[in-house]
């Protein structure tokens, strides 16, 4: 695969459109040289190994906070010089407002809240007011160079609300989103004062990515319970849009780690590294000194393992390489001060003249010299209390070309979803890390090559240029669908598709009820009609080239209450019955028998749910059931939704009846009866002939099947925001109304 097409700069429709990339800051070291001039390189850590060759290949923008030492005047242009040739855009914030933003807000309260870390979390007004500002400086920034339909990828936890600022300044703006490091459950993130802003800052999104399902799902939960949107399966729909939540585990930079572990094979730098470590044998770990790295438990998990095999005192050491971060922060500093009283502890008790059992190096290496560490190791101990991915495990494992080495890895680190062949550990349990420890350190080496073998080659057909290059055809395809799948029918395009309508000789019209021609209530019963509503149906059905059909998952009752004698067709119960003005009375178009026999299996069932969702209640029909929730707290009651169809689906396995999922509903009905359906009876009864029009208007799921009938010639409208399956979308009922009667208006005209 190619570099040149992993990250394309747009999608073949649009080749135009510029690429920005947004993060925190600059993926670049700079600092004074010797000589009074300036160094810049290339910065270290998980984002920036997952997008640095794809940056020297592909040119995009990227724009992010720069720590720029004092300069003059000279110095300060030759940088900003070095920076534009390498499309690097630097964001120029003020130092205190920085700090509030940054180690404030971004690194003492979400950082910890979403690492579960909640003895750490502070939230300062101060801080979140400092957040919102560069949140709105870098919209600002980007703004000033992107162009309409350009695409903003936004990095990280740092800049949650930039969607949003970003689509306020131009709308036309397509936007995805990635997060590094783990989404909290509902119930941690709820903590969060701001937890609105961020979510709504976040749903500006086309496209939001995550390491792992359980984020993802954490993040669709933190969204059912905190804005309440519908959610179906991994998109969430919204008034204006509809946001993708999708999963792009990040891959390792195998490309160059491959590189340098070539040169290293030739230099032998690797053998030299043991040599001069002085053991048989090498345990590994490989960290930021942060406190959700979980570095006291694996040092207390080496202690507890010298003491059961003094067997291998003297014989294995443990290099513990801690790069620095966050200094003169408490948490930090006190962490650090932990982490050295243990290991001169440790030292001070199993160490000897000539053996040191724990090395420990506080400093930032080279990268050819980390690799080097992985190659010598022959156990690395990878045990994050909690983290997003870990990139370390996927380097340790790409740098293991000789198929030997042991992983050792935490099932709180996202990397664990795809790497099964190494030895799980729970890092709080230090006995079982010291167990893990000895496993790895005998692990005959047949079987070492057995799981590293599979290990890498994972690793290799999932590196970060297949990550970046899945994230953007998703991205791109969730994008057209946002720009082009739907449009708002306000104002001239109104017009026109009325005018579109009444061109054909026939006009059929279908229409849902509830939440179409009738507001949506709290429960069904309140569902009723208003009597302007009938009488324009009742106009418009008059006309002698209109055929109008209401399609409805109300029962027969309902529709003879509230549609009586209208010159309209009705279909009940999502077609299981239907009438027209010159027969009123109901035509089964189902037999009701297999129903009754089911019936008296598929109650006690929902009544069980009832009795388990306070607020949720049943409503039976001729030829279904529904169990309605809308009064229940959402997050419970969808994942007792849920756990209900899949209990439904094994009950009616046998049987011509389905589980279906609505909008705050499950509902049992025989799979026949569906609204497609019901249109295509409709047009074969009343002889529809090419040069007639379709309008097919509802607001819901089941609505869909009307939407797919005949979609060249299909005008399909949905209510209450965009839809994937529909050209067009109205935002309310009442809009609904206007639109009618618009169309009544065109209608007498003609």
């Amino acid at each position: 695969m190619s570099q040149e097409t992993a990250f394309p700069r747009s999608d073949d429709s649009h080749p135009s459109r510029q690429l920005f990339i947004a993060s925190n800051r600059l993926p670049v070291h700079i600092q004074k040289s010797s000589d009074e001039g300036i160094d810049v390189s290339l910065s270290s850590g998980g984002l920036v190994a997952g997008l640095r060759e794809i940056h020297k290949n592909v040119p995009f923008n990227w724009l992010g906070y720069g720590a720029f030492p004092d300069l003059n005047k000279d110095q300060h242009s030759d940088l900003l010089e070095k920076l534009r040739s390498q499309r690097l855009i630097p964001v120029d914030i003020e130092e205190k407002q920085y700090k509030k933003y940054y180690r404030g807000m971004s690194n003492q309260t979400i950082w910890p809240l979403f690492h579960y870390f909640i003895s750490e979390f502070q939230f300062s007004l101060a801080n979140w007011t400092a957040y919102e500002q560069v949140n709105q400086q870098f919209a600002e920034e980007i703004c000033k160079l992107a162009n309409d339909d350009d695409m903003v990828w936004v990095h990280d936890y740092h800049l949650m609300l930039l969607p949003k600022f970003l689509k306020k300044l131009n709308p036309s703006l397509s936007i995805a989103y990635f997060h590094h490091i783990p989404f909290p459950s509902s119930d941690i993130f709820r903590i969060l004062p701001s937890r609105v802003s961020i979510l709504e800052g976040l749903l500006e999104c086309d496209l939001i990515g995550f390491h792992s399902f359980d984020f993802a799902r954490h993040f669709l939960s933190s969204v059912a319970r905190v804005l309440g949107h519908d959610i179906v399966v991994d998109d969430i729909y919204q008034k204006h849009r509809i946001t993708k939540v999708g999963v792009f585990p990040l891959g390792p930079n195998f490309k160059t780690i491959s590189e340098h572990v070539q040169k290293l094979n030739e230099s032998g730098q690797h053998s030299k590294m043991t040599d001069a470590i002085g053991t048989e044998y090498l345990f590994l770990g490989v960290d930021r000194l942060d406190y959700t790295k979980g570095i006291p438990e694996r040092i207390l998990a080496f202690r507890e393992f010298l003491k059961g095999h003094p067997e291998f005192c003297g014989k294995v050491s443990l290099v513990q390489l801690c790069v620095p971060t966050r200094a003169n922060i408490k948490a930090y500093d006190t962490l650090k001060s932990e982490v050295e009283r243990l290991v001169s502890e440790v030292n001070g008790t199993f160490g000897r003249p000539g053996y040191t059992p724990i090395h420990y190096l506080y400093q930032n290496l080279p990268m050819d010299e980390v690799i080097a560490l992985y190659k010598a190791a022959d156990v690395a101990i990878v045990t994050p209390l909690r983290d997003g991915m870990n990139l370390v495990a996927k380097e340790f494992v790409a740098s293991r070309d000789d198929k030997k080495g042991v992983l050792i890895l935490s099932e709180f680190a996202g990397a664990s979803v795809e790497m099964g062949e190494a030895l799980w550990v729970n890092p709080y349990d230090i006995r079982d890390m010291a167990k893990k420890m000895f496993l790895g350190l005998t692990m005959p080496e047949k079987e070492q090559q057995k799981r590293m073998l599979v290990l890498r080659e994972r690793a290799r057909l999932n590196d970060n240029i297949v990550w970046s290059k899945n994230f953007m055809e998703t991205w791109n395809k969730t994008s057209d669908l946002n720009r082009n799948r739907t449009s708002p029918l306000t104002g001239g395009r109104r017009s026109e598709i009325i005018e579109e309508i009444i061109k054909g000789k026939k006009i059929f019209i279908f229409s849902d009820n509830d939440g179409t021609l009738t507001p949506i209530r709290q429960s069904p019963e309140q569902a009723i009609p208003e009597e302007k509503t009938r009488q324009l149906i009742s106009r418009i059905g008059r006309y002698p080239d209109v055929v109008f059909t209401l399609v409805t998952g109300r029962p027969r009752e309902y529709c003879d209450t509230y549609f009586k004698d209208l010159p309209i067709n009705i279909f009940a119960e999502h077609g299981s019955f239907f009438k027209d003005p010159l027969n009123p009375s109901w035509k089964s178009m189902l037999s009701p028998d297999e129903f009754a026999t089911l019936k008296d299996e598929i109650l006690p069932l929902i009544q069980s749910f009832v009795k388990t969702v306070p607020g949720s209640h049943i409503e039976l029909k001729s030829t279904s059931i529904v169990w309605h929730y809308r009064k229940a707290d959402p997050h419970f009651a969808e994942n007792q939704a849920k756990a209900l169809i899949a209990s439904l689906q094994q009950l009616l396995q046998n049987t011509a009846y389905v589980p279906y999922s609505g909008k705050k509903i499950v509902e049992v009905r025989h799979r026949l009866a569906n609204k497609g359906r019901s249109l295509e009876y409709v047009l074969k009864q009343f002889g529809w002939q090419e040069q007639d029009s379709i309008l097919t208007i509802g607001d819901d799921i089941t609505d869909e099947d009307m939407y797919r009938i005949r979609p060249e010639k299909n005008i399909s409208i949905h209510v209450g925001q965009p839809h994937f399956k529909a050209k067009h979308y109205l935002y309310s009922t009442d809009d609904v109304s206007v639109f009618f009667e618009d169309l009544e208006n065109a209608l007498a005209d003609c």
